[in-house]
């Protein structure tokens, strides 16, 4: 996490006011989401071990299983067995398990799915009229909804603004309700814990002073 506070700090303030308010609309809206991987092993064979848990926090390289897969030639049969291991590809969470110890798999079947999500993106969109007031590496006030549970609030970045714009996704409120098309932008946000894939979000506009 001291990695990641070079980039962006993370802290908890009031937004602007107005940003939070009910019945107003904020400067953008979206969805938060992490790249998510799908874990599969190299070869095929019975499970005999996958010691990995929903919401287990993993390291990349870690070992977390392995298959009962025996070295068909005498050559490489290093190589072999590397294939008959199952490991994390990179740090991240498990989300979600697909299979046990004792099943059967194959080449490339999922085995869990994981995700880093120790920094979530906040996936916005903004019409053309407001994109002269965002630009990469902005900071802004980004507001999480916990629909009963209220809001948190956070600082955030901006690392991506689509260079196409697309139609509206149904599920966007934006400020100019006729506006047909939009640009989607990505914006960083450490999260502390609290934050989910496909939560809803809200930024404010940010500032230039």
């Amino acid at each position: 996490m001291r990695g990641i506070a070079g980039l962006f700090f993370l802290l908890s303030m009031p937004l602007p006011a107005g940003c939070g308010s009910k019945g107003e609309v904020a400067f953008a809206s979206g969805a938060f989401e992490a790249v998510e991987i799908l874990v599969s092993a190299e070869a095929g064979g019975r499970i005999m071990a996958l010691a990995v848990e929903e919401g287990e926090v993993l390291v990349a390289g870690q070992e977390v299983g392995h298959l009962d897969c025996r070295p068909l030639r005498p050559d490489n049969v290093d190589l072999q067995l590397k294939r008959c291991r199952i490991t994390a590809p990179s740090a991240g969470t498990v989300l979600v398990k697909y299979a046990q110890a004792g099943e059967i798999t194959s080449p490339g079947k999922p085995l869990f799915k994981m995700a880093d999500t120790s920094v979530m993106t906040l996936r916005a969109y903004v019409t053309s009229d407001q994109l002269s007031a965002v630009k990469l590496g902005d900071a802004v006030p980004v507001t999480a909804d916990f629909d009963a549970g209220g809001t948190r609030s956070y600082q955030g970045k901006i690392v991506w603004i689509s260079t196409k714009s697309e139609f509206t996704p149904k599920t966007i409120q934006t400020r100019d309700e006729r506006a047909n098309l939009v640009y989607a932008m990505k914006v960083a946000v450490p999260n502390d814990g609290y934050l989910k894939i496909g939560m809803y979000g809200t930024i404010a506009a940010p500032s230039h002073e």
